[in-house]
């Protein structure tokens, strides 16, 4: 957690810094500003969790400072200082979206329920993002992602609306939520070679524009509008990637058919794509599933092994991926409609 203190007394900044014991709350003091406008560009590039700021500064006042906040970075939460006991202060303050409001001067027990309130909201921010990783947890990122996979972009579409409504009914964090659903689908992209900074939709600009969003619905909307272009720009490049993609694959099991930890697995790791997706893109390019193609492939290498009359037929069991013979035999009768001593002597009769 981050915290930002921003006070044209300097006095007064160095005081929070040395009296409020940040280490031990667990927050980082990122700095301070001598002005709201500096506060405010400090904030945009640090984005700190809690700004502790005077309600009179010079260019861009604390009232004027949380207006901003709140509208650019919404969840940014901010503690307004004031010599001016003032109702009509507090209102204002409440109403741009301040959490608390502490009188000065700060005394030793204001400095302490100012500590008090840090601390809670530090809980609240640790329970938020508990929440959202709770409701992100049971297996849903990888449920979303396995949708992305299928390629049904009604279904994704429904499913994150549906997902969204879920969560949304029980916590007050709709751009928490969302900004994970956009970590997904940037990871779906990654994992299918799909780079997203080639196109308008890169995702520093993405977090960007949804954390400028004000309302709950315009997140809403934003999350699901990009849900639905950027699936429709990765389908496309996808359908020329996954054949390229394809191609490459068939040729790993080409060349190392005689690898016996040959598998779906095995071309996954060694070409970034799911299991699912090498699956889907077998069937595709050649017509049959991958265990069937890769047994066709080791068949063929085994008969013409076979013919070499010098070769045992345990040998040749090795040379096509096989550690169990028996298990080989099996597999070549299935295939070749024969035993492997049968296809020899078959051949061997025949070239005689």
């Amino acid at each position: 957690m981050k915290a930002l203190v921003a006070d044209d007394d300097e006095t007064v900044c160095s005081g929070l810094e040395q009296l409020i014991p940040w280490k031990e709350l667990g927050i980082e003091l990122v700095g301070s500003a001598p002005n709201g406008d500096t506060a405010y560009k400090m904030a945009a590039e640090c984005r700190p969790d809690v700004i502790i700021c005077d309600i009179c500064m010079p260019v861009l006042d604390g009232l004027a400072l949380s207006k901003k906040v709140k509208e650019t970075f919404g969840d940014t939460s901010i503690i307004i200082m004031s010599a001016f006991e003032n109702f009509e202060y507090a209102r204002k303050a409440l109403r741009y979206g301040v959490k608390d409001y502490i009188v000065k001067p700060i005394n030793p027990q204001k400095m302490e329920e100012l500590i008090e309130r840090l601390k809670k909201i530090k809980y609240e921010e640790n329970a938020k993002n508990s929440a959202i990783k709770d409701f992100f947890g049971g297996g849903l990122k990888k449920e979303l992602l396995n949708l992305l996979r299928k390629s049904d972009k009604e279904e994704i579409v429904g499913f994150i609306k549906k997902k969204i409504g879920e969560y949304a009914a029980v916590y007050d964090d709709m751009k928490g939520v969302c900004l994970q659903l956009i970590d997904v689908l940037y990871l779906y992209l990654e994992e299918i070679g799909v780079s997203a900074n080639a196109s308008s939709y890169s995702k520093t600009d993405t977090i960007n524009k949804i954390t400028a969003l004000k309302s709950n619905k315009e997140i809403f909307d934003f999350t699901v509008a990009l849900y639905e272009n950027i699936f429709n720009y990765s389908d496309k490049c996808r359908q020329s990637h996954s054949a390229v993609m394809a191609v490459r694959a068939k040729k790993i099991v080409d060349e190392e058919y005689m690898n016996e930890a040959m598998s779906l697995q095995y071309l996954a790791d060694k070409l970034g794509f799911s299991t699912q997706h090498i699956s889907s893109m077998f069937s595709q390019i050649c017509g049959m599933n991958f265990s069937d193609y890769l047994s066709k492939v080791r068949m063929e290498k085994a008969c013409e092994l076979l013919r070499n009359f010098t070769l045992k037929i345990n040998d040749i069991s090795t040379k096509v991926g096989y550690t169990d013979p028996h298990y080989f035999a099996k597999v070549f009768k299935r295939v070749m409609h024969k035993t492997p001593s049968e296809f020899r002597s078959i051949v061997e009769n025949a070239d005689f």
